[in-house]
């Protein structure tokens, strides 16, 4: 493991230790999605799976469109 790498169980107990007495085991339970969540975005960047800023405008302008147009559909449904 690299320096500076925590394992799962040491990110655990370190998320276990900074929540209150009286924390739920929901609690527990988001806290370690949380960190899940975070370590899989940053295995995603070193493996290389990330978008430009150009191509990230790209996808949300298409999918904006697809969207609008799917609102104009329903709208003149509603309105007939």
């Amino acid at each position: 493991m690299p320096a500076g790498k925590q394992t799962a169980k040491q990110a655990a107990q370190r998320i276990l230790a900074e929540l209150s007495d009286d924390a739920s085991l929901e609690d527990v339970h988001y806290h370690l999605s949380v960190l899940q969540h975070i370590e899989r975005g940053r295995r995603e960047i070193d493996e290389g799976h990330v978008l430009t800023q150009e191509e990230m405008e790209q996808r949300m302008a298409r999918w904006l469109e697809r969207s609008t147009g799917e609102c104009s559909t329903s709208t003149r449904l509603l309105d007939s």
